[in-house]
């Protein structure tokens, strides 16, 4: 009898459906069982954070492996170990004594108490390391724009940035956004300065201007006139800069760049500060990277509600189809 008990309740244990997925008991507190469905439920909001940064590391991770890639294969190319290869094109970079001697002059009080051979010592490492940035982003934005890359991690690159913070006019919620990459050092971004702002009075509410930074590598002073106008933005005045900075003949260097802050009564120290810190550079390559993402490959580019345009003369019929309105009168 009690055999036959045993073999029933063994039959119907082996025959029970298994819990559905996330019923599952995790844990039990004085017999009350939680489930792995609250578990999820509890965690989803952390959970979908982590998912968004989890992926922002792969896209960033992934540029750094297409870059290392890139200068493998130019090393390659040019018959060189990479180490060779890197010591010719990035680590060779001089600081002369004068050069030294100026930014010590110019900056020394950045360094209070310091005596004066221990800040140019400073002063000299960090105007070397700056130059082998500077000329490591030359070379990979010269090998970025010979080859040709397929990522595809990349889609929503439009949508990023259009969406991501950025200086911009027009209300956030304008039916067009149009997405301007420009260098500030190119001639034709000048040029279409007048045309994008005729664009903006004719259109009005229906559209948003969103500004980002891709200055190209061939301009000696566009990255730091870029860096420069984010240290503007960070005291609310980006508009007015940019507008100075595309003024023909502006002093790009970087003399001109403060000379043209204190002229605007920009806080002068909170602007050399800006300028020597990484997080400007870093903002500014954000903006690359979109760019990258979007497939801009020049300027200047426009992204018409995620349409990239690189004609100025076509930017009104493209704004005046993504709005779906009639022509309107000049």
């Amino acid at each position: 009898m009690n055999y036959l008990i045993f073999a029933l309740f063994t039959t119907l244990i082996s025959n029970a459906a298994p819990p559905a997925p996330g019923l599952e008991i995790v844990a039990t507190v004085n017999g009350e069982p939680i489930t792995g469905e609250a578990l999820e439920e509890a965690i989803k909001a952390q959970r979908e954070v982590i998912e968004q940064q989890l992926e922002a590391l792969r896209r960033t991770v992934l540029f750094k492996l297409i870059d290392n890639r890139l200068v493998e294969q130019a090393a390659r190319a040019a018959g060189l170990s990479l180490e060779a290869y890197r010591q010719a094109s990035v680590e060779q970079v001089t600081v002369t004594d004068a050069e030294a001697e100026e930014a010590y002059q110019r900056s020394r009080w950045r360094f209070p108490g310091a005596l004066a051979p221990e800040a140019k010592y400073r002063i000299r490492r960090e105007l070397e390391d700056n130059r082998r940035a500077d000329a490591l982003r030359r070379l990979l934005e010269l090998l970025r724009r010979e080859a040709h890359v397929t990522n595809y991690l990349l889609e929503g690159g439009a949508a990023d940035a259009a969406s991501e913070p950025a200086p911009s006019e027009g209300s956030a919620h304008a039916p067009v956004t149009v997405v301007v990459f420009c260098d500030f050092q190119c001639e034709f971004c000048r040029q279409a300065q007048p045309v994008i702002g005729r664009l903006l009075e004719k259109w009005g509410k229906t559209l948003r201007l969103v500004y980002r930074h891709f200055p190209l590598p061939r301009h000696r002073h566009a990255f730091e006139a870029a860096k420069a106008a984010v240290c503007a933005e960070r005291q609310g005045r980006f508009w007015e800069f940019h507008d100075a900075l595309f003024a023909e003949g502006r002093d790009l260097s970087e003399a001109g760049l403060t000379a043209l802050a204190r002229s605007m009564g920009l806080i002068e120290a909170e602007f050399r500060a800006c300028l020597n810190d990484a997080s400007a550079a870093e903002r500014v390559r954000r903006d690359v990277d979109l760019a990258r993402k979007a497939g801009v490959k020049g300027t200047p580019a426009f992204l018409i509600n995620g349409r990239k345009v690189t004609d100025v003369d076509q930017l009104d019929g493209a704004i005046r189809e993504a709005s779906f309105q009639p022509v309107q009168g000049r």
